[in-house]
């Protein structure tokens, strides 16, 4: 081989070596924007599994755009409150039907409905002519045994005390004593009187009408201290405690005179509160604040549909009581509530004014208030899972989204 063909293999492979190592010209033309967007879209693709090791599964973070806000909410499962409506009223600590001692007309009735009387006060009198005949009989007849006795004393002598005849003219003496004494006091039963002051609730008779022997004539109650039987958490209630007592508009202090078991109309409760049981209560009365009949409202007895809610979504309003969050037609609404037992360490059952198709609010990205409307927006997610980077056809879209998320835009 000559030297020139050996020179030329040289300068041809020093050539090669050159266009390989050397770095891209900076006359090089660029590349148009769409191919470029597309190769670095296309890098960063796949550089993001790499960096990201740990992003894997349906779980995506909601990405809330500038002017909305994410909304995580659960539909409500209402009860109908009427299965748990039981009636409830105030009623005297003690209370008597005044009856006919006996047989007889009713005279004359001195008190009416609604009036107060003290103690031994009369009330109603019976016809006792025939009673007061009676009387006045059995007084001869004992007037005329003392002077049978007289006599006999007389005869027999002061020497013969236990003569035959002083013990026969002593028993008659007794006996017409006896006589005396009991018609006397039917005489008596004649005038019927209050057994304790309180207050006449109801006549039930008229003048003139004839009576049997225990037929009610009047009704008559003590107010001084009225008493009822509430619905209480067995658990959380004492003998000897008080209680706060909701009477009609009013708030009464009551005091838990014992623990009863749950009454047969009381049965429902169960389902709200498993260990239910009735607390006798008394509510003292002196000064006439409370009438009795009024009617008492339990805690624990819904009037408003019932919902089952997280503690979490319950909040407090101003006055004292609670509130949850629901999202109503696409509007926000505050919900004030009841509460009325707890559902395990977790939730609590509640009533309230709650409607068909109401969604509890359970978390917000930003503060609700009350009337706000929001409407639906798409959904957008933080991260795409990493499966999907890699082109797993079973990866979450784009537009998946949890049933519990809602993202909501212009308010």
């Amino acid at each position: 081989m000559s030297w020139r063909h050996a020179f030329v293999l040289f300068i041809a492979a020093a050539l090669t070596t050159l266009c390989v190592a050397a770095p891209p010209s900076a006359d090089r033309k660029a590349p148009s924007k769409k191919g470029g967007s597309l190769a670095r879209g296309k890098a960063k693709t796949d550089e993001e599994p790499a960096a990201e090791p740990a992003e894997s599964g349906p779980q995506s973070t909601p990405q809330a755009a500038p002017g909305q806000i994410v909304i995580r909410r659960q539909p409500l499962h209402l009860r109908g409150p009427e299965k748990y409506q039981i009636s409830m009223h105030l009623e005297p600590k003690q209370s008597v039907r005044i009856a006919s001692p006996f047989d007889g007309t009713v005279k004359a009735l001195l008190r009416k409905a609604g009036q107060k009387v003290d103690n031994a006060t009369e009330l109603v009198r019976m016809d006792v002519t025939a009673k007061q005949l009676v009387l006045e009989r059995a007084k001869a007849l004992h007037r005329a045994a003392e002077l049978d006795a007289e006599q006999a004393m007389t005869k027999g002598g002061a020497d013969s005390p236990n003569s035959l005849p002083k013990q026969l003219a002593e028993a008659r003496l007794q006996a017409a004593k006896a006589d005396l004494d009991l018609a006397g006091y039917w005489v008596e039963q004649g005038t019927l009187r209050a057994p304790f002051s309180g207050e006449v609730f109801g006549v039930l008779v008229s003048e003139g009408q004839v009576v049997r022997m225990g037929e009610p004539l009047l009704v008559l109650g003590d107010t001084s201290a009225l008493t009822v039987e509430v619905p209480v958490d067995r658990a959380a209630t004492q003998v000897g405690q008080n209680l706060s007592v909701k009477v009609e508009d009013q708030i009464a202090t009551a005091k838990v005179d014992a623990l009863l078991p749950l009454s047969a109309r009381f049965e429902p409760l169960r389902d709200l509160l498993p260990s239910a049981a009735l607390a006798s209560v008394t509510i003292k009365n002196s000064e006439g604040t409370f009438k009795a009949g009024q009617t008492v409202y339990s805690p624990l007895i819904p009037r408003d549909p019932i919902a089952d809610v997280p503690n979490s979504c319950i909040g407090n309003v101003g006055d004292g009581n609670h509130k949850v969050q629901v999202l109503r037609d696409n509007t926000v609404r505050d919900v004030v509530i009841a509460t009325l037992a707890p559902v395990g360490v977790d939730r609590t059952f509640v009533s309230g004014p709650f409607r068909e198709g109401d969604e509890m609010i359970e978390s917000a990205s930003q503060e609700l208030v009350d009337g706000v409307v929001v409407r639906s927006a798409p959904m957008t997610l933080l991260k795409q899972p990493a499966a999907k980077a890699n082109g797993d056809k079973h990866a979450p879209s784009t537009g998946d989204k949890p049933a519990s998320e809602k993202q909501t835009g212009g308010i």
